[in-house]
């Protein structure tokens, strides 16, 4: 990408050196300067890691939960008293 004028951009396929004129390119995140995108980054990494617990709890869950349907009705009495 280059920017060819403020605010105007200029899609370049470095490795074959043409213009490229494909919507996608322009599509994206800009930042006003580095110590936004570094907070950006901060507050990814945390929700990525955030996301990553939930993951974990909801397949957790989910294998408690298939592991009483498939149980009988004596042992699924006997996980509720757990």
């Amino acid at each position: 990408m280059a920017e060819v004028a403020p605010e105007t951009w200029l899609s370049i396929e470095c490795t074959d050196e043409y213009v490229v004129y494909d919507d996608n390119y322009y599509a994206g995140v800009m930042f006003s300067n580095p110590k936004n995108y570094r907070s950006f980054l901060d507050i990814y990494t945390d929700w990525e890691f955030q996301y990553k617990d939930y993951e974990n709890y909801r397949r957790y869950y989910n294998n408690l939960v298939d592991e009483y349907n498939d149980a009988d009705y004596l042992e699924q009495l006997a996980m509720r008293s757990r």
